[in-house]
């Protein structure tokens, strides 16, 4: 069993560390992290997947062959973990993790005791995660051969081995020129009453447990270091104590959380340094965004687009309910021009187009009219051309357009109000349809817009 996993299991309830010591040797290699869940199954994660811990020291799949953690378990581990004095480790505890002997972090779930909007305590420990830290000596070898004497910062995601590879730089560098880890965490040195357990370099000071900003100013005033180590640098205050730093001439090796290029490059500059390696992991990176504001104005337009479409296309069902109800008047309109004046057909039509100047086919037949030419198919050629008439109309207009003008007044009058009958149906079909499938359209816009926000943010 490797030390810092026997350091670990120092930390868990007797039957977890009975079923580990039992686990083939290559299992136990290979083990990353151990959680603790209160009242559900032991996880070990190992080989890119987390499985459970049966009784017997095996890996099972199954929930009900595990062992499950009891509060009692998870309680007297928290307790073993802060060296049974929880207010000496108040400020690791309020920061949701602590470091344990060999730099294994162990992580804390629990309820959260706020001051404001800071953490004060974390209390009602629910769930442990023992991370394992691992030591890989030679792995930074060739990056250390190739940025001799600059600046580096390693960057990638949560797991990708950050602190594990900045450790051997560490050490590396530690060997050749005066060296200080600025060890907040303690997971690169892993200082047991200052002194590191972990192989640093010859000339390497350990300031363990300083604040980054703090301990990088103080290595600068008083160790004269060639190269200063800090793990996970992020806030305003590191960035401005390494700017500092750098401004003296020294080299600096860090991390930061980095998921691709172009973020490492953004932590870079928010660092402040002269950087000259990319990130430790870089696979599945994904290409640089472009700039916020044009990503969330292309959302919104995006997602207005989609409400925008199913508003028009209610709208397109409401202006056919519209144009039909204007064909109706004009309807009336030609049966009381017959009625009252008994007006050629083109002087009718050009009444009509006076009327109802929206459709273009009432002046176009006007224009046409020869007595040559039979009307009906004027109206056909003319209607069917007409975008201002809905499909719905097309038919009843070109056959009432077969009698208007051929027949006495009686006649015409007779199909103009049999011709509006059928116009009213078709109406009244539209508005049905409008209602129905309009309130459909636009909750469809609404719901795609959002969707859309929601898949691109």
């Amino acid at each position: 069993m490797k030390p810092n996993l026997k350091a670990v299991t120092e930390y868990l309830p007797q039957a977890v560390r009975r079923s580990i010591e039992n686990l083939p040797e290559p299992q136990q290699n290979a083990i990353q992290e151990i959680r603790l869940r209160c009242g559900r199954p032991v996880g070990l994660y190992l080989n890119g997947r987390e499985q459970f811990l049966a009784p017997d020291g095996s890996l099972t799949l199954r929930s009900g062959e595990a062992l499950i953690a009891s509060r009692d378990d998870l309680a007297r581990s928290f307790q073993a973990v802060v060296s049974y004095s929880v207010y000496s480790h108040e400020q690791d505890v309020a920061e949701g993790f602590v470091t344990i002997r060999g730099g294994c972090r162990v992580g804390l779930c629990g309820t959260a005791v706020r001051f404001g909007d800071t953490v004060q305590n974390v209390r009602n420990i629910a769930g442990l995660s023992f991370r394992i830290a691992c030591a890989y000596p030679g792995i930074a070898q060739a990056v250390f051969e190739q940025t001799a004497g600059h600046s580096v910062l390693v960057a990638g995601t949560v797991g990708a081995g950050k602190t594990t590879f900045l450790r051997d730089l560490a050490r590396l560098t530690g060997n050749r020129s005066r060296t200080v880890i600025v060890d907040e965490r303690g997971e690169l040195a892993a200082a047991v009453k200052g002194q590191p357990q972990n192989d640093v370099g010859l000339l390497t000071d350990v300031l363990d447990g300083y604040p980054r900003a703090a301990g990088i100013l103080t290595a600068l005033r008083v160790l004269s270091p060639a190269c200063i180590v800090c793990d996970e640098i992020s806030t305003p205050s590191d960035a401005e104590a390494v700017l500092q730093a750098a401004g003296c001439g020294v080299q600096f090796l860090a991390s930061a959380h980095a998921a691709s290029t172009w973020r490492f490059a953004a932590a870079a500059r928010c660092g402040g340094l002269p950087v000259c390696c990319s990130a430790a992991k870089r696979q599945g990176e994904s290409p640089a965004p472009p700039d916020k504001r044009m990503r969330l104005l292309g959302i919104l337009l995006v997602a207005a687009a989609c409400a925008g479409a199913g508003f028009l296309a209610a709208a397109r069902l409401r202006r056919e309910t519209i144009a039909l109800e204007r064909l109706i008047l004009l309807t009336e309109s030609a049966a009381a021009y017959i009625r009252c004046q008994s007006p050629e057909l083109a002087d009718l039509l050009q009444l009509l187009a006076d009327d109802c100047g929206e459709f273009g086919f009432l002046r176009e037949i006007a224009a046409k009219l020869r007595p040559d030419v039979p009307p009906s198919a004027l109206w056909r050629e003319a209607v069917e051309r007409d975008t201002a008439v809905p499909a719905a109309a097309k038919d009843i207009l070109c056959s009432l357009g077969e009698v208007l003008g051929t027949t006495d007044k009686a006649g015409q009058l007779s199909a103009l109000a049999l011709h509006r009958e059928r116009l009213l149906r078709a109406a009244g079909e539209s508005r049905d349809r409008s209602l129905r499938q309009g309130k459909l359209y636009r909750s469809l816009g609404l719901l795609g817009g959002a969707m859309t926000v929601v898949l691109l943010l």
